[in-house]
């Protein structure tokens, strides 16, 4: 019985920190998207001023 307590907190911890690596990939997308999204504009506008 201890062994599948044990065994069930290993797999929680485990998918504990699957998500939270999953949280800290989506926001570095995230940073990203939006950094491109900027660049764009920025280029749009200099092309539009010349």
């Amino acid at each position: 019985m201890e062994n599948i307590l044990q065994k069930a907190a290993e797999i929680a911890a485990e998918q504990k920190k699957r998500k939270f690596n999953f949280n800290k990939l989506y926001a570095v997308a995230c940073m990203a998207a939006s950094a491109v999204v900027s660049i764009c504009l920025i280029v749009w506008a200099v092309k539009a001023n010349f």
